[in-house]
């Protein structure tokens, strides 16, 4: 196959790269969509699933939900919502989705909210970052709300701090 081979970077910060061609890749799906994303996701419904089943696009003003499939198509009843931009997807233990969007945190399960958490006020979401188990969201101004599940898998907000400044960016 085709190799390249490069030097980078200079005196002892310097390296030697060698590139391989890599996985062919194949156009499963072209879809003309509604404007120019701002995140992409993909996540699965269910942890017993190989392979994920949503493709989560989000934009300025609203997030699309795509199937994935033997073909990939719009699905309208994901329980996610479809009227707001997308921070952040995850799937959580107990099969159940968390969405982020600037109005709160939505968790779904089977295509159904199963509950749903607002920001206070006039607030907004404008960060988030999640995982198997947590969410934490921080709002516009500073405050920062932390979420886990319990013990029958929904998310409970179990603290919050208020920082006095924008958060930049957050992690777990």
């Amino acid at each position: 196959g085709l190799q390249l081979t490069a030097l980078c970077g200079r005196g002892p910060r310097s390296a030697l790269r060698v590139l391989r061609h890599g996985l062919a890749v194949a156009e499963m799906a072209v879809s003309e969509l509604p404007g120019t994303p701002s995140a992409v996701w993909t996540t699965r419904t269910s942890a017993a699933l190989e392979v994920d089943s949503y493709i989560v696009v989000s934009f300025v003003n609203a997030t699309l939900v795509l199937s994935i499939g033997e073909t990939v198509e719009e699905v309208t009843d994901s329980g996610l919502v479809g009227s707001a931009p997308t921070l952040a997807v995850q799937l959580l233990d107990g099969d159940t989705l968390a969405q982020v969007h600037p109005q709160g945190l939505r968790q779904v399960k089977g295509g159904r909210p199963t509950s749903e958490w607002r920001a206070p006020g006039s607030r907004t979401v404008t960060k988030a970052a999640a995982n198997s188990r947590q969410v934490v969201i921080a709002l516009g101004g500073g405050d920062v709300h932390y979420f886990e599940l319990d013990a029958l898998n929904k998310l409970v907000e179990t603290d919050k701090k208020e920082l006095g400044q924008e958060v930049a960016s957050l992690d777990l």
